[in-house]
């Protein structure tokens, strides 16, 4: 299950999500019935579940095609630490946009609300760190229903930014939107003493993001994207090296492609700094945009394939037209929400 502020309720994958033909394709590539089930994370038999009707869920405004892919409400008990919960989720039966089940923690999150009104939590809060998904230096993180975990956290919140009345960016539910102001890639040179900036936009030509933890990759709109991949395409001569994903289909499934290419062509050596609201300065590092790919072997174990690396970043331009800063920029920031 993965934080999602999407949404407001919880919503888990089903088994129905992984037994026909049309289900088991993804990225055109066939899964097998183990990939299917690893890759929506574990998913769940809704008969093992009482049911209850769709009205007890609260309004998603973030699933536009709620009617489409949603066909019940269960209610569950939900272990948190030392205290259980009863709520109600929805179940994921059709569909291929939902790689995991939802924790929904949107503005008006049905599972704050419930911990705010039995006197658990003194308000409708969370603190999340996600870690680290880099080969080279993974870490751990942590989620914490009304407040924040003061241990994963190395230096003082420095910045607030407040949440839109309209949490709508354009055919996306995202309350947690900022200003993108500046965007530099940071090339290390080849003396590896030096780097070279180059800026991808400045503040003339800020944008407004939506930061989400439910998405790995970053997902950039198709004039930044354009921008982004002239100058990669630059300094590693990827424009002929990018693969699809068909290429390594029979060794595994890609759950989130990015930008793939055979490791054979060069490394991206290079990070990338965001600038937002012209106030803060975040730099993601080489070890979090550039990995080895990552993927599903037959059996859904959990593999790598070192002959490619990936970029973390979305191929396609921005779905819906709203730009996502995913794990790998959170990777870097500790994240504290309150909705009042």
């Amino acid at each position: 299950m993965v934080p999602s502020t999407v949404l407001n309720d919880t919503f888990l994958t089903t088994t129905s999500l992984c037994q026909s033909s049309e289900q088991l394709k993804v990225h055109q590539v066939d899964m097998t019935p183990a990939q299917c089930a690893s890759r929506r994370g574990g998913p769940v038999s809704a008969d093992k579940f009482k049911g209850v009707p769709l009205s007890n869920l609260v309004q998603n405004p973030g699933w536009t095609l709620l009617n489409n892919t949603i066909e019940g409400a269960v209610e569950v008990s939900m272990q948190l630490s030392r205290q259980a919960i009863t709520t109600t989720v929805g179940l994921i039966t059709k569909g291929q946009n939902s790689a995991a089940s939802h924790l929904g923690l949107a503005t008006d999150s049905s599972i704050l609300k419930v911990l705010k009104g039995q006197g658990l939590i003194v308000a409708r809060s969370f603190g999340l760190n996600v870690g680290s998904q880099s080969v080279q230096s993974p870490r751990g993180g942590s989620l914490v229903l009304g407040g924040y975990d003061q241990g994963s956290v190395a230096n003082p919140f420095l910045h607030e930014f407040p949440i839109p009345q309209n949490d709508r960016l354009q055919d996306r539910h995202c309350p947690l939107q900022v200003e993108l102001t500046g965007l530099t890639l940071e090339i290390k040179m080849a003396n590896a003493s030096e780097t070279e900036s180059r800026d991808i936009f400045s503040k003339s030509t800020g944008i407004t993001v939506c930061v989400e933890p439910y998405d790995n990759l970053f997902r950039l709109p198709s004039e930044t994207l354009s921008a982004l991949l002239g100058y990669v395409n630059q300094t590693t001569e990827q424009r002929t090296h990018l693969v699809p994903v068909t290429e390594y289909a029979d060794e595994l499934v890609n759950l989130e492609p990015g930008l793939v290419y055979r490791r054979s062509s060069g490394e991206f050596n290079a990070a990338l700094r965001f600038t937002i609201n012209d106030k803060m300065t975040v730099e993601v590092p080489f070890h979090e945009l550039q990995r080895p790919l990552r993927g599903l072997d037959s059996n859904g174990a959990a593999v790598l394939n070192t002959s490619y690396n990936e970029l973390q970043i979305f191929g396609d331009p921005a779905p819906g037209n709203a730009p996502v800063l995913g794990k790998a920029f959170l990777s870097q920031v500790g994240l504290i929400v309150l909705f009042l």
